[in-house]
């Protein structure tokens, strides 16, 4: 899912399930459900994603790329350093 963002959207965008839809990239029956960012793909633009929730990876790649994640309760997300 990050290199479809990475394809969508320019840096610096603010992408929440309403920009995901708009660009086709979730079906609008999927709006109702969890949505999740996985971390497949190369991260190269910072982005600032808001109400949709990221795996470990994706949090990551999102972090070392400048971006930040809020999740659906406003709260920043934080990817787990790997010990």
């Amino acid at each position: 899912m990050l290199s479809d963002l990475e394809e969508h959207f320019e840096s610096g965008a603010k992408i929440t399930l309403r920009a995901l839809l708009s660009r086709r990239l979730i079906k609008d029956s999927r709006a109702g459900a969890e949505i999740k960012i996985l971390g497949t793909g190369k991260l190269t633009k910072a982005f600032n994603i808001f109400g949709v929730s990221a795996s470990v990876g994706a949090l990551k790649k999102i972090h070392d790329a400048g971006g930040s994640v809020l999740g659906k309760k406003g709260a920043k997300e934080k990817s787990k350093k790997a010990s």
